[in-house]
């Protein structure tokens, strides 16, 4: 959804920092994963790749929360953001 705005700030030279909050194992309808397992070793490389096509050289920071587990325990991710993000820092999220 940011793509765009990321690869802009990229090219303009922007500081740029992702955090990836979850560990991506949630498995869909669609997706061709066969087990959460495999969703998890394959996610990073896919975000890699992804943010190098929008000009991101390097990696993103993974805290490797549980899927769902943000909506549930929303304390969780809050303390573990902050000392992450500063009050400076402008945040994107899906």
């Amino acid at each position: 959804m940011v793509g765009g705005l990321l690869a802009l700030l990229l090219r303009k030279g922007a500081p740029v920092r992702i955090i990836a909050v979850t560990n991506g194992a949630a498995l869909r309808s669609d997706s061709s994963a066969d087990t959460a397992q495999s969703l998890r070793s394959m996610r990073p490389s896919e975000s890699r790749a992804a943010l190098r096509c929008l000009g991101m050289v390097e990696h993103p920071l993974r805290l490797n929360l549980v899927e769902g587990e943000t909506s549930k325990r929303p304390m969780r991710l809050a303390e573990r953001l902050c000392g992450l993000i500063d009050r400076r820092d402008v945040v994107f999220s899906p």
